[in-house]
């Protein structure tokens, strides 16, 4: 995972700390619109996250998600599962390098508000997806 996360910080010049060895990554993306990004990557945990945040002094927290490899494909080997990771990782950060625009959508719902997060691609408006689902 090391190799991997420092080849991929490398390849698109992105901001990479490791507070503690042990205790996994930190990586900045830079911001799209309004918005900025920040991974927490554990280091042997299968799962990381996305928080989405204003591009202001606050820093607002807007948006979050989490990805989690454990318990979804019981057949998968850990190998495969840390593959999954890796492969989910460099298409999030590869959809965001590649966005020209990130927006918030608040949308009614009968039990309130809905928040919605949405990348611009060619144009093109489409929620914000973690994962690849095309794989």
């Amino acid at each position: 995972m090391e190799e991997f996360i420092h080849s991929i910080s490398k390849q698109y010049d992105l901001e990479l700390s490791q507070e503690f060895p042990d205790q996994g990554w930190q990586v900045k993306l830079p911001a799209r619109g309004n918005f900025i990004c920040d991974l927490d990557i554990g280091p042997n945990a299968l799962e990381f996250y996305v928080t989405i945040r204003l591009d202001t002094p606050n820093a607002e927290q807007v948006w979050s998600d989490w990805m989690d490899y454990y318990g979804y494909v019981k057949s998968d080997t850990e190998e495969e599962l840390i593959n999954d990771k890796q492969l989910d990782l460099k298409y999030f950060i590869e959809q965001w390098m590649s966005s020209t625009n990130i927006r918030l959508r608040r949308n009614k719902m009968f039990l309130g508000l809905f928040k919605k997060i949405e990348w611009c691609h060619n144009g093109e408006w489409s929620e914000i997806i973690i994962c690849d689902l095309n794989r």
